[in-house]
């Protein structure tokens, strides 16, 4: 790995979980976004348990990434963990998270980061190409909680975001690590403690690979389980 003696600037962080056919060219975009910054930084990959290819197509794109980081769940963690582990793993003096869906592209990313002087989280807010009315309206459910909690509307869950690692470990002090949607309660906690906080508009596309885990009622279920536990990080907090 490259630079493994020296911090880097910036830790990315993205989890992977049946996505074998979209894996190398996730990678291969996001290395050349971030290799056009032209600062240190770690490329964290984390397959929770995939039950196809995934990490065998992982294993193999370490010759050709040198600053690629891989690790893989004994077992399937789920989503909002396995995001916990590499938040807590991750080295970087700004931590950036998505998903390797690649729903959101590599493209936005310039912009959160050149925005990210005097804030404490730069956090994007999805503009939809095309997306199903149940998460639309679960969306909406979540922004009015957080603003009934916080005072503020924000996309709660939105996998793509950049926080600074110290406010980061400030959060994830809070949130235990088997929490569901630990980017749901660190938004909230964000709100709350007054964190310095900048949008910026990113466009989110229909996924062409891979599953969605979360279907019809069971969103619903996601939804309340998320919430319930972000309220009572916060009344902790």
């Amino acid at each position: 790995m490259a630079g493994a003696a020296d911090r880097p600037v910036l830790s990315v962080v993205i989890p992977f979980f049946n996505e074998e056919r979209a894996i190398e060219r996730v990678v291969e975009q996001w290395t050349a976004t971030l290799n056009g910054l032209g600062v240190a930084y770690e490329f964290r990959a984390y397959d929770d348990c995939s039950r196809d290819g995934s990490w065998a197509v992982l294993s193999g794109l370490t010759g050709r990434f040198p600053r690629l980081v891989l690790s893989r769940n004994a077992a399937n963690l789920g989503h909002g963990p396995t995001i916990h582990r590499g938040y807590r793993e991750s080295r970087g003096d700004w931590v950036f998270q998505t998903d390797g869906d690649n729903e959101i592209a590599p493209d936005h990313f310039r912009a959160l980061w050149d925005g990210r002087e005097g804030k404490d989280i730069v956090i994007g807010r999805r503009r939809f190409e095309k997306r199903p009315w149940p998460r639309r309206l679960i969306s909406w459910v979540s922004r009015s909680l957080i603003k009934i909690w916080t005072g503020r509307t924000l996309d709660v869950n939105v996998p793509y975001r950049l926080v600074k690692k110290q406010k980061l470990d400030e959060a994830l002090a809070c949130i235990p690590e088997r929490t569901f949607a630990p980017n749901v309660a660190m938004s909230a906690l964000a709100c709350k403690r007054g964190w310095a906080i900048s949008e910026i508009d990113v466009v989110s596309r229909e996924r062409s690979t891979g599953q969605v885990s979360i279907r019809k009622w069971g969103l619903w279920k996601a939804a309340l389980k998320s919430f319930l536990q972000t309220a009572v990080i916060l009344v902790r907090s």
